[in-house]
């Protein structure tokens, strides 16, 4: 009795296209670390409009000195 509920429900999911996935080390290394990866990529985010923005100002320098120093 059993069986055929989950022989019915398996045969349901493939039919909607979603099959049971068996996690390979790869998956379950990526899933651990996502959230490492998430924070890494956010600081290099923030890291790099730094970059841009003491570009922009370094820029504004040579300029205009007093609109640099405003935007500081």
């Amino acid at each position: 009795m059993d069986d055929e509920r989950q022989d019915r429900e398996r045969q349901s999911r493939e039919r909607q296209g979603r099959t049971t996935h068996t996690l390979t080390e790869e998956d379950i290394h990526t899933r651990r670390h996502a959230p490492t990866i998430g924070a890494g990529r956010e600081a290099l985010a923030r890291a790099l409009r730094r970059m841009r923005r003491s570009v922009e100002i370094e820029g504004l320098s040579k300029r205009a000195p007093d609109v640099a120093l405003a935007a500081e």
